[in-house]
C-alpha cells in the first residue's frame, strides 16, 4: 500500500514538471516571424524595373491594384531593393500574391543578398507557377547567418517564358534562422 503512494506522489510530481516544461517551451515560440518591409502595389514609386510594370486597377488581391507585367520572352524584373538593411542572424522569407494568364512557362521569387565582395541568389522555385492561376501566395527563403551583414537585398519576378503575371503585396519578413518552412503567418 505504502508503495503503491509513493508510486502516485512520483507520477503527479513528474505530471507536474512535465507541464512545467511544456509551458515554458510554449513562451518561447521558435516560429516568430515579422513583418521587414512590405511592398503594396498601389503605385510604381521603388519598383526598380517600372517600365516592365503597369498599374492594374481591375485585377488586384489586396488594396486597389496590383502591378501587371506582359512578358513575351523570359525576364528577370528586378522588383525592390533595400540597401544596408543592419540585419544578420535570422531567415528572411520573401513573399508576394502572384496571378497568371496566358502563361508558357514558369514564374517564381528571386531574392538577391549582396555582401561586399559577393552576392548570394535564392530562388523559389518550390512554389514557382508554371500554369494560368487566380492570385496564389508564393516564396522563397534566405537564411542569414550571425555576423554576415548584407549590403543589399533585391526583391525580383522571374518569368521564364511568356505571358502576363499580377504581382500584388510584395512583404520581406524575418524569423529565427531555425525557422521551417510554414504557408500560414
Amino acid at each position: 500500500m505504502k508503495a503503491k503512494r509513493i508510486g502516485i506522489i512520483c507520477a503527479a510530481v513528474l505530471t507536474g514538471f512535465l507541464a512545467l516544461a511544456l509551458m515554458y517551451s510554449c513562451r518561447r515560440d521558435p516560429l516568430v516571424v515579422e513583418l521587414l518591409y512590405s511592398f503594396p502595389a498601389e503605385s510604381k514609386e521603388g519598383v526598380i524595373d517600372a517600365d516592365y510594370a503597369e498599374l492594374d486597377g481591375e485585377v488586384y488581391r489586396e488594396g486597389s491594384k496590383s502591378l501587371r507585367i506582359t512578358a513575351e520572352k523570359p525576364v528577370i524584373i528586378k522588383l525592390y531593393e533595400i540597401n544596408e538593411p543592419g540585419i544578420h542572424d535570422m531567415t528572411l522569407i520573401y513573399k508576394a500574391w502572384v496571378k497568371t494568364g496566358n502563361l508558357k512557362g514558369n514564374v517564381f521569387l528571386e531574392m538577391r543578398v549582396g555582401f561586399e565582395k559577393t552576392k548570394q541568389l535564392v530562388r523559389g522555385l518550390s512554389s514557382k507557377i508554371s500554369e494560368d492561376t487566380g492570385f496564389k501566395e508564393i516564396d522563397t527563403i534566405f537564411f542569414l547567418k550571425k555576423n554576415h551583414y548584407p549590403e543589399s537585398i533585391e526583391l525580383n519576378l522571374v518569368i521564364e517564358g511568356q505571358g502576363t503575371v499580377w504581382i500584388d503585396s510584395v512583404r520581406l519578413y524575418k524569423g529565427p534562422l531555425t525557422f521551417l518552412r510554414a504557408k500560414e503567418f
